[in-house]
């Protein structure tokens, strides 16, 4: 995953386009087909995240509607990225970060057979079970969603374009010696 937010920040930074973009531009156009399926894809994995959100707004506010959450935070994503201006929106995306330490938090507080767990990272048991399907596509659903790679790209474009002194790599190349080291680095940093 890491390395594919990787090429996708540089296809952003040194093309000035994002991954639709330079797909636009250099493939043909039967292939809006497939893009049309991604972009499906995309709306479906988006509503699935925004559907996990309201159900964990439900854990802590169990009296308010599913819906209704779901609605509240799809309004609030949405209303962030038309109404804010991008490097703060961008600022706060990073330091909600933060919240995924409450899976740690999480198995520092209940009790887990350690000896179990460490037996199942080595040999992990598969299932024909629905459920455990689900949890595996949960699992690569949410770790490697093609929105995030779109969204990395447009980012470094969204980031060329508010600052007047850099420019797409493929205008000047001699940027890209500091700029492509710190592409990682910006990934992850607050």
């Amino acid at each position: 995953m890491v390395v594919i937010r990787t090429i996708s920040a540089r296809i952003g930074r040194t093309t000035s386009l994002g991954i639709a973009g330079n797909i636009r531009r250099l493939y043909p156009k039967w292939l809006y087909g497939i893009i049309a399926a991604l972009t499906f894809a995309n709306v479906c994995n988006i509503g699935a995240d925004l559907g996990a959100i309201a159900e964990t707004g439900r854990l802590l506010i169990p009296s308010v509607s599913s819906w209704v959450l779901l609605a509240l935070f799809a309004i609030v994503c949405a209303g962030g990225q038309i109404f804010m201006q991008h490097r703060r929106y961008v600022i706060i995306l990073k330091w909600l970060t933060l919240s995924l330490f409450a899976y740690f938090a999480v198995l520092c507080i209940v009790q887990v057979d350690w000896t179990q767990l460490l037996l199942g990272l080595i040999w992990p048991r598969f299932s024909l079970d629905r459920g455990f399907w689900l949890m595996v596509a949960a699992i690569l659903g949410t770790t490697i969603s093609p929105y995030l790679f779109f969204w990395q790209a447009a980012q470094e474009v969204e980031d060329t374009e508010t600052e007047p002194i850099r420019k797409p790599l493929v205008q000047r190349p001699a940027q890209g010696a500091s700029e492509l080291p710190d592409l990682l680095h910006s990934l992850f940093s607050p």
